[in-house]
Parts: structure tokens; C-alpha cells; sequence
């Protein structure tokens, strides 16, 4: 059964991308914090997240609207937002965002790979200061062990443009690869590859490197 939806997943992603319609940044965060839900009888993809800006970019971005809920978690009340994407955005590929997302990588290799890989960073991605450093930062990735697409996504992304990373598997738990960027030139280049001219990125991330120093890539100031 895994052998014949991994063929059937494949097929699907490799043949019927629509480019025209690929919408890279939020094809990368649906990869990340997406899931399909199923609605009486057709499929719908919701992303779901904590932080109402990107949300409500993203839905700006298509000219609809969004929504939010509470959540009781470890007794504390936590707010989600969430917007349905349009389905002509992933059309054709909606098996490419269940399962171990493998054929994922098919959808990346027709996207704009900046944009796909910021929107991947703001799902799975953290950015996060160097000890006794005011200016050093460090990136680092959490995906799911079982999301193998993603995984190649990220490692397809480092080494095409030589970006060295270390990756290890977390063995505890539902398992998750780490992949992290330590280098500080390895950390400028991955900030300006993805930010350079960035139409839609979550803000809080964004400016945790303008507070360290790094120049502003998206408002030129």
C-alpha cells in the first residue's frame, strides 16, 4: 500500500505542476505548517499558525479573509490563525502535501527556490543568537523524521549554493532531523538569498537579524 501511494504521489507531483500557478513562498510554508482537510467531498489546505501577521499577509496577498481560534494548551490560552489557500495554487499536487511530502522536492525544483526555501524557514526554521555575542547569529531547522521531502529540500538547497550545514537525527520522541548553519558567512549569504526583495516573510524572524546589524534587504533602508 506505502509502495503503490509513494508511485501514485510521484506521479502526480512530477506531471501535473501547474507553473503558471505556483505560488512559491506559501507552497513552502503549506509544506511546513500546512495540512489537507477534507471537506464533505473535496480537499481543502488550511495553513495554521501562532503568528496573525503572516497569516493575514498571506491572505491579503489573495484577497480573502482569515481565520482565528484559542487553544488550551498546558493550561495556557494560546491563539491560532489560519487561512484556506486557494486551490489553484497547489491544483493538480495535493498529494505532494501528505504523507512524507517526497514528492515535494518535484514542486520546489518548478518553484522560485528562494522564495519556496523562506517560506520553509519560517515554518520550520529558527534563527537564534550566539552566546556572549551581540552580533552572531545561528540557523537551525526542525523537520519531522518523517518528512523526508522536506529534508531534501533543505540539504538540495545548502549544497547548491554551498552552504555547509550540520545535520543530525534525534533518535527521542516522533524523531526530527536537525539541520543547523553556524558559520557566520554561511549565515549572511542564507539571509541575503532569502530576504533579497521579500514580498511576504514572517516579520518576527526577519527582525531578529536587523537587530543584529544585518542590513535591511526588504525595505533597502
Amino acid at each position: 500500500k506505502k509502495f503503490f501511494r509513494r508511485v501514485f504521489s510521484l506521479y502526480f507531483c512530477r506531471w501535473k505542476l501547474k507553473e503558471k500557478y505556483l505560488n512559491s513562498y506559501v507552497l513552502g510554508l503549506m509544506a511546513t505548517d500546512g495540512s489537507m482537510v477534507l471537506d464533505k467531498k473535496y480537499y481543502k489546505e488550511i495553513i495554521e499558525v501562532a503568528d496573525e501577521q503572516i497569516i493575514s499577509d498571506v491572505a491579503n496577498h489573495f484577497s480573502i479573509g482569515y481565520s482565528h481560534r484559542k487553544r488550551i494548551i498546558n493550561n495556557k490560552e494560546r491563539h491560532f490563525y489560519s487561512v484556506r489557500i486557494p486551490k489553484y495554487v497547489y491544483e493538480g499536487n495535493e498529494e505532494c502535501f501528505r504523507g512524507n511530502r517526497e514528492g515535494l522536492f518535484e514542486v520546489y525544483q518548478k518553484s522560485n527556490k528562494l522564495n519556496f526555501m523562506r517560506g520553509i524557514f519560517d515554518g520550520d526554521g529558527t534563527v537564534s543568537g550566539v552566546p556572549n555575542s551581540k552580533t552572531l547569529l545561528r540557523i537551525g531547522f526542525s523537520v519531522n523524521f518523517k518528512h523526508s521531502g522536506i529534508l531534501k529540500i533543505i540539504l538540495d538547497f545548502m549544497r547548491e549554493h554551498s552552504i555547509k550545514v550540520n545535520t543530525y537525527l534525534d533518535k527521542r520522541g516522533g524523531k526530527s532531523y536537525y539541520i543547523s548553519i553556524n558559520n557566520k558567512a554561511d549565515v549572511n549569504k542564507f539571509f541575503n538569498l532569502i530576504y533579497s526583495n521579500a514580498k511576504l516573510y514572517l516579520k518576527r524572524k526577519y527582525n531578529i537579524f536587523i537587530l543584529r546589524g544585518f542590513p535591511d534587504l526588504v525595505t533597502n533602508q
